[in-house]
């Protein structure tokens, strides 16, 4: 391969990684607990602020109304006893609402491990309800952040500039950042996602065919100043049918985003 010469696409480039509760999931509200409570019965006479702070489940407005959560105790309830009847079993830590109105009601309850659960109940004309709460400490261990790959070949120690650039690319097809480089999707228009160094830049932007026919892409014309390689994954498009391209750029020479 020479530079500024289309770069083909072949074995390793074709495995591109595509971009991408239980009932009573519920923040914990421990940490100022009176506030929240109030902040909740508040809300439950404004629906969007309600909506933002507390998860909402529909009751049976005649109950009973089983609420639990998983693997936990319920050892304490608050709310207004105007709008609910609560029962509590304390042998199996869970509880029964029974709802004395149509309006809806906040509930808290604190668990044996003195985790706090927020929600608010819509009470309506349906059969009785059973509510279990996801426990906190499985949804912590549940939403793990992702942890973004590491490619394993080095690209500055690449035996020629031909193989740094499809190493580059190779990364960018697996999702993967190389050492040296920083990743971002913040990179452009149609930019699905960058990488950069200190004299390399890696782009891979999507192309849709918006025309009623059939179009051939030319890598010419992702050629700019600074642009080394170009490697589109399919140059022939049906209508609607989108594609991907792949640029790598010599930061040194400048290159235009």
């Amino acid at each position: 391969m020479k530079i500024l010469q289309t770069l083909c696409l072949a074995g390793s480039f074709c495995a591109l990684i595509p971009l991408t509760g239980v009932a009573g999931m519920a923040p914990d509200y421990a940490e100022d607990f009176d506030s929240s409570v109030q902040e909740a019965f508040e809300s439950v006479a404004r629906p969007q602020a309600k909506a933002q702070s507390t998860p909402a489940y529909s009751v049976s407005l005649s109950g009973p109304n089983r609420i639990a959560v998983e693997g936990k105790k319920i050892i304490n309830a608050i709310y207004d006893n105007t709008q609910l009847e609560v029962q509590t079993d304390a042998l199996t830590g869970q509880i029964f609402v029974f709802p004395k109105s149509e309006v809806a009601s906040a509930l808290f309850l604190t668990t044996d491990d003195k985790s706090t659960y927020a929600l608010t109940l819509l009470p309506q004309n349906t059969r009785s309800q059973e509510i279990v709460l996801k426990s906190i400490e499985k949804q912590k261990k549940t939403n793990v952040p992702y942890k973004q790959k590491t490619f394993a070949e080095s690209i500055e120690a690449s035996p020629d500039f031909e193989a740094k650039v499809t190493r580059l690319i190779r990364a960018l097809a697996r999702d993967e950042v190389p050492e040296g480089f920083h990743a971002s999707n913040r990179c452009g228009a149609f930019c699905v996602k960058s990488l950069t160094s200190e004299t390399l830049a890696a782009r891979v932007l999507t192309h849709k065919n918006t025309s009623g026919q059939f179009v051939t892409l030319e890598e010419k014309l992702f050629y700019q100043k600074g642009v080394l390689a170009v490697a589109i994954t399919k140059a022939n498009l049906a209508p609607n049918e989108s594609t991907r391209v792949y640029i790598v750029s010599n930061l040194e020479a400048g290159v235009v985003s």
